[in-house]
């Protein structure tokens, strides 16, 4: 699976402005069930919280 082209769609994707509010939902729920990986990073935060959930599983393996 071409990871490359679906880390670049959704970063086209968050900069478009219904892209923007959806990333910020995405955030405050894993924010609020942050603890099932021993909380998300805010360091990440954004696109790149969002893109750590996604692809996070598999590249931690």
């Amino acid at each position: 699976m071409p990871l490359k082209n679906l880390f670049r769609r959704a970063q086209s994707f968050a900069r478009s402005p219904e892209g923007k509010r959806m990333i910020n939902q995405a955030g405050r729920a894993a924010r609020s069930r942050g603890g099932r990986r021993g909380g998300t990073r805010p360091a990440g935060g954004g696109l790149m919280g969002l893109a750590q959930q996604f692809l996070g599983r598999g590249r931690r393996r």
